[in-house]
């Protein structure tokens, strides 16, 4: 599993023994949903960037809306829950100090987020205004919630903060760089490094306020 969404959205494809022409159409879709969101993409601009003819994309989805319930249904239903249990159980760090563990916990998500932008922007573009989609997603992740809120529950041990407080400061400020990174100064050159040291810094004043 790389984390990185594309490739590991690839692969599930791959798995999944899709024709190669269905293939090419769901990463086309992605790339221009990614870039022109799904009402400024045209399924004639789908079939140009994946070189199938827009008869073939009708074949494998009969509407635009159903290419995007494509390409959204493994990512909530396989890859966000499998990268958010990943990361509560075998990349979480608990065996340094409190301030160890938030850093990097920051650090890791962040990086994460930076490099799966695009792909991202597709799902909480549609998890804005999409409750089914969203219900789908919460019934996915509550196990994994459950579990984070335990491990956070750990955490506020070292302050006066309760569980809830915790998470809404890490995932607070994750959220506004999300919205920075995509939509106020998207840019290549973004420095996770600094951006998760001053993050982390900003939550441990606030746990030790």
């Amino acid at each position: 599993m790389s984390e990185k969404i594309l490739d590991d959205y690839s692969k599930w494809m791959v798995d999944d023994k899709m024709p190669a022409g269905k293939q090419k159409v769901l990463l086309a879709a992605i790339k221009l949903f990614a870039k022109y969101g799904y009402d400024g993409t045209s399924t004639a601009s789908i079939a140009q960037e994946s070189g199938m003819s827009e008869a073939t994309i009708f074949k494998y989805f009969k509407t635009k809306r159903l290419l995007l319930d494509a390409v959204l249904d493994p990512l909530i239903n396989q890859l966000i829950p499998m990268y958010a249990d990943n990361f509560i159980n075998h990349q979480l760090p608990l065996n340094g100090s409190f301030a160890q563990t938030i850093n990097e916990a920051i650090r890791n998500r962040l990086a994460f987020v930076y490099t799966n932008r695009h792909i991202l922007k597709i799902l909480v573009s549609e998890l804005m205004v999409n409750d089914v989609l969203l219900g789908q997603l919460k019934t996915k992740l509550a196990p994994i919630v459950d579990n984070m809120l335990n491990i956070a529950e750990q955490l506020g041990a070292h302050s006066d903060l309760d569980t809830i407080d915790i998470l809404r400061l890490m995932t607070g400020q994750l959220v506004f760089e999300f919205i920075r990174m995509t939509r106020l100064a998207p840019t290549e050159a973004y420095d996770i490094n600094t951006t998760a040291d001053k993050i982390a810094q900003s939550v441990l004043r606030s746990l030790s306020d």
